[in-house]
C-alpha cells in the first residue's frame, strides 16, 4: 500500500498509540471507524502545512460509501 500523501489537516491518536497526521478525508474515515468500534479517538484540527502530510495508507479497492 502507498501512503495518502495529502496535506494533513488533523493530528490524531488512538489510545496507546503514537500520534500521527491525516487529511480531511481520512479524518472522516477514522472517526467512522472509531464510532463503529466504540474506540476513543483524539482528533485535533491543525493549520495545514505543506510539509505535514497524511500518513494513512491508501487502499486500491474502490470506496463503497453506500451503507
Amino acid at each position: 500500500m502507498t501512503k495518502c500523501g495529502a496535506v494533513a489537516s488533523h493530528r490524531y491518536t488512538w489510545a496507546g498509540q503514537n500520534e500521527s497526521f491525516c487529511c480531511p478525508v481520512h479524518a472522516v474515515k477514522l472517526s467512522k471507524v472509531a464510532a463503529a468500534r466504540s474506540y476513543y479517538l483524539l482528533l485535533i484540527p491543525i493549520e495545514p502545512q505543506k510539509d505535514v502530510l497524511c500518513t494513512q495508507n491508501e487502499s486500491k479497492e474502490p470506496a463503497n460509501d453506500s451503507v
